[in-house]
């Protein structure tokens, strides 16, 4: 026959597991629930990474387009090459989906990731 006390320290050893494995998989270290965002809020914030990324990325363009011509042009390049009116959309496409991915890994509150958040802002 299993005693109570046996039973007490096991039961103890689950809750502190499940404890430590919510504080392990939840974005803040604090094992309470938090209320889901609404979708206006999700879809704002979407928006806002997104908007932010592509405005970021085309901000160089005004640096690097004047100057790119000359030095692109002349040269040599592959045959595989891409044609040049290709780059505009493509890098758009690749900084829109960095904005959506972004705001699925920060959403709402990127300060609650500081490390995370500041890798993110060294690679971009």
């Amino acid at each position: 026959m299993v005693s109570i006390p046996a039973v007490n320290a096991a039961l103890q050893v689950r809750a502190h597991a499940q404890k430590s494995a919510c504080m392990f998989a939840c974005s803040s270290p604090s094992p309470q629930r938090h209320r889901a965002a609404s979708p206006i809020m999700l879809s704002t914030a979407t928006a806002a990474w997104t908007g932010g990324c592509v405005l970021f990325g085309a901000s160089g363009a005004f640096v690097v387009v004047p100057n790119l011509k000359p030095w692109y042009e002349s040269i040599n390049k592959p045959s595989w090459s891409p044609p040049n009116n290709i780059f505009a959309p493509m890098w758009t496409t690749l900084y829109t989906i960095l904005g959506i991915a972004s705001a699925r890994a920060f959403g709402l509150n990127p300060l609650s990731q500081p490390r995370a958040l500041a890798v993110f802002a060294l690679q971009v």
